[in-house]
């Protein structure tokens, strides 16, 4: 009977163990899924405010920010997530690419960099497109596509 007793304290003092070490793993993994963050960042022209691409909201969008520090404006609230921003040598537009239910089928966006007027400049549909740079005068803006012509 003893020896039966034993057992069953070891064996709870063992489970207890494996018990905390679990939870330990479940709160280093839950802090680790809280960390955000930044990619594809692109400074103003006279570089006073940076656009950057954040996870902060759970889906990848793009945010603006001080480049003397504070907390970002967030620039777009899009269901997709956004890969890359790019900002124009003339200030006035932010260029994006957004890939749809997070797929390759990335498309090619213009925004303001206060959020207004977003429009998609590539067709949409299945096709690829990737961002690529503004052109010097910020006239017109860099792409290439699996589009077939």
């Amino acid at each position: 009977m003893r020896t039966i007793t034993s057992a069953l304290v070891l064996f709870s003092a063992l489970f207890c163990l494996a018990s905390d070490a679990n939870d330990e793993i479940t709160a280093a993994v839950t802090r680790m899924a809280r960390i955000g963050r930044c990619v594809s960042a692109s400074f103003s022209p006279d570089g006073k405010t940076l656009a950057v691409v954040c996870d902060m909201t759970g889906t990848p969008q793009v945010f603006t920010a001080s480049s003397s520090g504070g907390w970002p404006n967030q620039v777009t609230a899009l269901t997709d997530p956004v890969g890359d921003v790019e900002w124009s040598p003339t200030s006035d537009w932010l260029a994006l690419s957004v890939a749809p239910g997070g797929g390759m089928n990335q498309q090619i966006y213009v925004v303001r960099p206060d959020g207004t007027q977003l429009k998609r400049q590539t067709p949409g549909g299945k096709d690829n497109n990737w961002l690529g740079a503004w052109t010097h005068d910020g006239s017109a803006l860099m792409m290439s596509s699996n589009v077939r012509l």
